[in-house]
């Protein structure tokens, strides 16, 4: 167990797992499971047990990971009410209960605390399994975007190479990809959550490609930016600008620091260069797990220290609109001696033939 109730002032802790509409990460880090998606499911730890509610449908699932498994015969209501009774007070995880959640599954009575932010801190620190389980997810997106990127045609659309991508992290053991994958061409590369779409690769073009697997619960996120010919004009020079970024947030962050100390490493150099002050335009990066966007921002606002162990983001970006953009993205753990980087396998290269 990760956590006794007591350490969070109730008896007993309730997350409900509704599914894929609605995926309670909490869910599946108390409980342990690996399984996806877990439908219809809750759990209800209190200070001896551990008890998973759910259907027939997950039973068989949830024993592999779970000795305590009760099938809610007379739905999960039910279910949850009957398991919930000894207790006084019960901690609920109120960010991930949705509207339709509080009316339909989770019963009425007093003594319900919102503990949703001691849970969603309970999981930025990993312990060195977690991060054995994210290193193998960095590696199925690294090995799948080295076996893609040879791929790559003139002609081809954006949507045709995320789906090379996506198949090749699948044939290199991911179960998953971890997001909606980003492949943008040319001019689109300066919008940073682009959608891929049928614009074509041309000669020249830079190409920014985001991507990340997820194998059991846990997720990578990478970004590699390239040129599909020779490098050229404001680009090139801004991807040299935030391969720099990149490096000396490496070279300079550790546990202990601040978000906004790193993020403060990356933009003060970015905008040193006139021509890209204030178009380094989103946070450093972000912690990572269970969720892509895990509960912190490793950004101007975060002021608390980074405790070691936490897995995040170093993902620095100049867009410039109508031209392009350039973003390159690491996985990195940090260490009390320094930032461990967890996609060092992954070379930032200036251009498609390089990776070949």
């Amino acid at each position: 167990m990760k956590i006794r109730p007591s350490e969070l002032g109730v008896d007993a802790i309730l997350v409900v797992n509704q599914g894929s509409w609605v995926m309670d990460p909490s869910f599946f880090h108390l409980t342990g499971i690996r399984a996806w998606p877990m439908e219809g499911s809750a759990a209800v730890l209190s200070e001896d047990e551990l008890v998973v509610l759910t259907s027939r449908l997950e039973e068989e699932a949830a024993k592999r990971y779970v000795e305590n498994v009760v099938v809610t015969e007379k739905g999960l209501k039910d279910a949850i009410r009957k398991a919930i009774e000894p207790y006084e007070r019960v901690g609920i995880n109120a960010r991930y209960l949705s509207c339709w959640a509080r009316r339909k599954i989770l019963p009425r009575r007093r003594g319900y605390v919102d503990v949703s932010k001691a849970l969603a801190e309970l999981r930025v620190v990993k312990d060195e399994g977690e991060i054995a389980e994210m290193r193998r997810a960095v590696e199925a997106a690294i090995e799948g975007f080295l076996n893609s990127v040879g791929k790559l045609r003139e002609g081809m659309t954006e949507c045709q190479f995320a789906g090379i991508l996506n198949a090749a992290m699948m044939e290199a053991g991911a179960q998953d990809r971890a997001f909606q994958t980003i492949v943008a061409f040319g001019e689109n590369s300066a919008l940073p959550h682009h959608t891929c779409s049928e614009r074509r690769l041309r000669r020249g073009d830079v190409v920014l490609v985001d991507f990340g697997a997820r194998l059991g619960i846990y997720n990578s996120d990478l970004t590699r930016t390239f040129f599909f010919g020779e490098p050229e004009g404001i680009l090139a020079r801004a991807w040299n600008v935030v391969d720099e970024a990149v490096d000396l947030v490496l070279e300079k962050g550790q546990a202990g620091m601040s978000g906004a100390e790193l993020d403060s490493i990356a933009r003060k150099l970015i905008d040193s260069h006139l021509e890209f002050r204030g178009r380094f335009i989103h946070s450093l990066g972000h912690c990572l797990g269970i969720e892509v966007h895990d509960p912190c921002a490793i950004s101007r606002r975060r002021k608390k220290p980074i405790p070691e162990g936490t897995v995040f983001t170093v993902e620095p970006g100049i867009y410039l609109p109508g031209v392009g953009g350039i973003r390159l993205e690491e996985d990195v753990v940090a260490r009390s001696g320094g930032l461990e980087v967890l996609s060092s396998k992954l070379p930032r290269f200036m251009t498609a033939s390089e990776y070949l």
